[in-house]
């Protein structure tokens, strides 16, 4: 018999740590959490400026961006890969799911946006992996 599933989420929170002190957590998390997944999203480095001239104005300022390429942020934080959920992938479902909400158009907009040369790789998104 599997023991309890267990995932934890961190949205809208680890940008605004250290960076020192989230790599400390996710280490502490691999020693106490083997196995657990993990999900959380980070600011890129083309979201960076707008992101944190916006969370400065209310006195939350942003403390990292993850540093592209984007396909290698659970690398980054020495994650393991979730198959089917590599961050490229999980990028291709938020458009999905975008294009569901808002239409196909919007949807079109964000995959071509998403493959121009300066953005390619620097974006914003949600990483998961396991710890």
């Amino acid at each position: 018999m599997r023991g309890p599933r267990v995932v934890l989420i961190a949205e809208g929170l680890l940008y605004y740590l250290p960076r020192a002190e989230v790599d400390q957590l996710f280490a502490t998390l691999r020693e106490r959490l083997p196995g657990v997944v993990i999900v959380f999203d980070v600011t890129g480095q083309a979201d960076l400026g707008r992101s944190a001239r916006l969370s400065a104005e209310v006195d939350a300022p942003i403390s990292w961006a993850l540093e592209p390429p984007f396909a290698d942020a659970q690398q980054a934080f020495g994650l393991g890969v979730v198959p089917g959920l590599e961050p490229d992938v999980v990028v291709q479902k938020t458009i999905a799911g975008f294009g569901k909400r808002y239409g196909p158009a919007f949807a079109a907009i964000m995959r071509a946006t998403a493959r121009l040369p300066w953005q390619r790789g620097r974006q914003s998104g949600v990483v998961v992996g396991r710890l």
